[in-house]
């Protein structure tokens, strides 16, 4: 399931607890998510699915939901 992947790349590059974030957890909220946790967070999801994004699309992520939908949209 693509939540459940982008999920455990997020935890394990922040190194959080399982279960700690959701699809709805904003990055706002972790604080260790920084911008260049960002960068290297979209890198590896972008690795793990064979995909790329734009810049702007990047911008556009707020939070969980909004990453997992668009790797479905890249990858259908």
């Amino acid at each position: 399931m693509i939540i459940s992947e982008i999920i455990r790349i997020i935890e394990k590059q922040l190194n959080l607890s399982q279960n700690t974030i959701n699809s709805e957890t904003t990055f706002e909220e972790i604080s260790s998510w920084d911008s260049l946790n960002h960068a290297v967070i979209i890198n590896l999801i972008e690795q793990h699915f064979d995909i790329n994004f734009e810049l702007d699309e990047m911008l556009d992520f707020e939070n969980i939901e909004d990453i997992r939908k668009a790797v479905a949209q890249k990858i259908n």
